[in-house]
């Protein structure tokens, strides 16, 4: 029975200090992506719904989302924060130490990319126990079933915590093919709440379709967090859940949030042309791209691109000053730009 399951309880803080006209959707073309569904918490949680009672707030579209979180964690399982370098880590701080004020045997695992790239610095705070790097969905699943049974964390891979006095990091997780987890559950959150308009359509949702990046640029957390490794949804799978969501939700444009969509030329021509099978009427915006992927691209594919819906891409040329890319070790030459 779904009542004897342990609550899991997974937070997204707040990226901006300022939330009122995010969450009423009165932003500025820059600001509109910040009302994003929380991916990587539907990453891990999909791992653990089977099992555990898993609550998916975020702060973007909970006003009252301090209080949802200390009325559930006195009898939760876990506290689970995903953040990056931003105003989301004193956010996640606030209501860390909230939560650990409340119930101060609860344990708290951060994850993302910030605590991914700082573990140590991450866990010298008093309020986080654990940190998850990179990846997450095996690790989560490993760490939670570890909490439930009492059992120590010391066989966890990818996984840095708390241990009397000392903190353990212990040996990196191999990077998983995503193809073996289950489709994102998009029905943990409110999606409704999550829709915004943007550029290309009035009904615009997030959506991967791959992990990681190959590449190794120094300003980037990237490489820290996946290690170089890149992972792609079969291009059927990818298009699958596309029209799974567009059906289901009535969206009519996605913005792709993967880091590097077209490295693998040959699965976007795939995507592409099944797209165009499907007849689909959406859009994808946002794209990334590395300049050494673009230039592989034929006036055959964009036009088939453009005609799968693809309307928008973001090339990364960082800057115009081949000795600047150089510096941030962007493995690319400028004349690719022009």
């Amino acid at each position: 029975m779904r009542a004897n399951k342990r609550t899991i309880i997974l937070f997204n803080p707040m990226p901006v200090e300022h939330p009122v006209a995010i969450r009423n959707k009165q932003t500025t073309s820059l600001q509109v992506p910040l009302v994003n569904v929380p991916l990587s918490l539907l990453a891990i949680a999909r791992m653990a719904r089977d099992d555990f009672n898993v609550k998916v707030i975020n702060a973007v579209v909970d006003n009252d989302y301090k209080e949802n979180i200390l009325g559930m964690c006195a009898d939760a399982l876990c506290l689970g924060v995903s953040s990056m370098t931003c105003y989301q880590i004193k956010d996640g701080i606030d209501v860390s130490s909230a939560v650990k004020e409340s119930n101060p045997y609860l344990p708290v695992i951060w994850g993302g990319y910030h605590p991914s790239t700082e573990p140590i610095q991450t866990l010298t705070n008093p309020h986080i126990d654990i940190v998850i790097r990179g990846q997450g969905e095996l690790t989560f699943r490993e760490v939670v079933e570890k909490i439930k049974n009492n059992n120590p964390l010391n066989d966890v891979p990818g996984v840095s915590y708390k241990d009397g006095g000392r903190i353990i990091s212990n040996p990196d997780r191999k990077f998983e093919d995503v193809n073996v987890f289950p489709p994102l559950p998009y029905d943990m959150v409110d999606v409704e709440r999550h829709v915004k308009g943007y550029k290309f359509g009035s009904r615009c949702l997030d959506y991967y379709a791959s992990q990681g990046c190959a590449s190794g640029c120094d300003f980037c957390s990237e490489p820290l967090f996946c290690k170089k490794h890149w992972s792609g949804l079969r291009p059927e799978t990818v298009v699958s859940q596309l029209e799974y969501l567009a059906k289901t939700y009535n969206i009519d444009t996605f913005m792709i949030r993967d880091s590097d969509f077209f490295l693998n030329v040959r699965r976007v021509r795939e995507m592409c042309e099944i797209l165009i099978q499907k007849n689909m009427a959406i859009r994808l915006t946002s794209v990334n791209a590395r300049m050494e992927h673009i230039v592989r691209i034929d006036d055959d594919l964009l036009a088939l691109a453009r005609k799968a819906g693809i309307r928008e891409l973001f090339i990364g040329i960082e800057s115009g000053f081949q000795d600047a890319l150089d510096v941030m070790n962007k493995g690319e030459e400028i004349q690719l730009a022009i």
